[in-house]
């Protein structure tokens, strides 16, 4: 079988000189407004939107409460296919009032099915949507100075509940028309970070240690051995995640009396979110896979119960996770179900991540078609390449199965440069921030290829 790679990353090429000036130029514009991305706070009704200021309120049925771009944000759109502002409220309703009315700005009533039945023009605009969102995000944790970050920080941009309930919406019509992984990939990196799915922690406690580090190497002093401590507890977090880390945060704090004493807190905040990372259970797993609807996961997740934590039964719920991603890209599961199914799939892959690198060295073809599968998943193999490389896994001897790794690793990273890497360079140009570069590094990191890595070195 020919292995597909179509790798087409053109980091190097970036847009033409005149569209560089430009796309910067309004990007630095939106950065200056006050609130960022946004506008005024809109009540949205069926037949109108008010302005919360008003007091007035909208006609028709009330649907939710969110600021939608301002004219700065919306030429970044129109110019450039720049997506900043982006919120699962007002992006839903601009897809169903131009795919659905005509009319991406006008007032109108949900119409869920009509939207799913639209076909591939519009999963075309909200792929270019989904695809910014998730750079959006990353530039917003990494860049809390900035003007999108301001806006997005001010006070009632949107209604938590109503973003919880068009997150649902949202992804339930684009699991609906995705024909590919390159359309799955990042999908499945924003509900990750998204109100369907509470699996933020892990990227969280990397990016707060990250922070903290940074902070008192600069106010310190890389060789200070209060920052040379934080450093290991960094690389702990990043490189090589496991249990051992939770004490290695209790020594910290235990050695090191000023941290909390001078009212530091993020350590502690850290702290909390791996205990509960660490704490889900094969129960945990039955519950969310009875939630989701997903029936052979279930299975899988009560076998782990009665047949232990191991290799073999952490690899058949890798298989069950496999039939569910094949089930969600399909007509298996309805459209008003994919949603909770893609928040299962992406909970029950996080627990696998955690007990999978518990293993040990990658030396079974079982612990290597786990990782495959885990891989798979997440986007980061498409599936042609998938089927491949779980047939020359079979293949090969139980001691050649890490040399495998090696070449599924370099894979699953173009998949991700072919995915992200045109739109990439475009933050970086409008942005001017070189170190979002590191977007491709953090997301492999916390993805399973970290759990590969780790493994391959044992």
């Amino acid at each position: 079988m020919k292995l597909v790679s179509n790798f087409i990353f053109i980091f190097l090429l970036g847009l033409p000189l005149l569209a560089q000036a430009n796309v910067t130029e309004l990007f630095q514009e939106v950065q200056r407004i006050q609130k960022g991305p946004f506008g005024l706070n809109y009540l949205q009704g069926t037949r109108s939107r008010t302005t919360v200021r008003s007091g007035a309120s909208p006609s028709g049925s009330f649907l939710f409460q969110a600021a939608y771009r301002n004219d700065s944000a919306q030429s970044l759109v129109s110019e450039f296919g720049v997506y900043t502002g982006n919120l699962f409220t007002t992006n839903y309703y601009e897809l169903m009032g131009e795919f659905v009315y005509n009319n991406p700005q006008g007032s109108f009533s949900l119409d869920h099915q009509t939207l799913v039945a639209s076909g591939q023009a519009a999963i075309e605009k909200a792929n270019q949507m989904i695809l910014h969102w998730v750079l959006e995000k990353y530039y917003v944790g990494h860049f809390p100075d900035s003007g999108i970050t301001r806006g997005f920080n001010t006070r009632g941009i949107a209604g938590s509940e109503f973003e919880q309930e068009y997150a649902t919406y949202f992804f339930n019509f684009y699991l609906s028309l995705i024909k590919n992984s390159y359309q799955y990939l990042p999908a499945y990196l924003l509900a990750k970070q998204s109100p369907i799915v509470n699996s933020s922690s892990l990227a969280e406690s990397r990016q707060l240690i990250k922070d903290s580090y940074d902070f008192f190497a600069q106010s310190w002093g890389p060789s200070d051995s209060r920052v040379r401590g934080l450093y290991r507890l960094r690389n702990a977090i990043h490189n090589n995640l496991s249990e051992n880390v939770l004490k290695m945060i209790e020594d910290y704090l235990s050695a090191n009396s000023w941290y909390g004493r001078d009212g530091h807190t993020y350590l502690q905040r850290i702290h909390r979110m791996l205990t509960e990372y660490f704490n889900a259970s094969p129960e945990d797993l039955v519950t969310i896979a009875n939630n989701a609807g997903l029936v052979n996961l279930k299975v899988a997740a009560e076998h782990l119960i009665t047949a232990g934590v191991n290799a073999e039964s952490l690899f058949l719920l890798s298989e069950a996770l496999v039939e569910a991603k094949q089930e969600l890209t399909t007509n298996s599961i309805p459209w008003d179900k994919k949603a909770k199914a893609l928040s299962g799939i992406a909970s029950t892959c996080d627990y696998l991540n955690k007990e999978t690198i518990k293993l040990g060295a990658i030396d079974s073809k079982t612990k290597g078609l786990t990782l495959l599968n885990m891989i798979f998943v997440e986007g980061l193999l498409i599936k042609d390449n998938w089927i491949y490389f779980y047939e020359e896994m079979n293949r090969t001897e139980n001691e050649s199965a890490s040399s495998l790794m090696f070449d599924i690793l370099d894979i699953a990273s173009m998949t991700l440069d072919e995915v992200f890497g045109s739109n990439l360079t475009t933050w970086i140009t409008a942005s001017g921030e070189s170190s979002m570069e590191q977007f491709r590094d953090d997301t492999l990191k916390s993805s399973s290829l970290n759990s590969v890595s780790v493994m391959l070195n044992q």
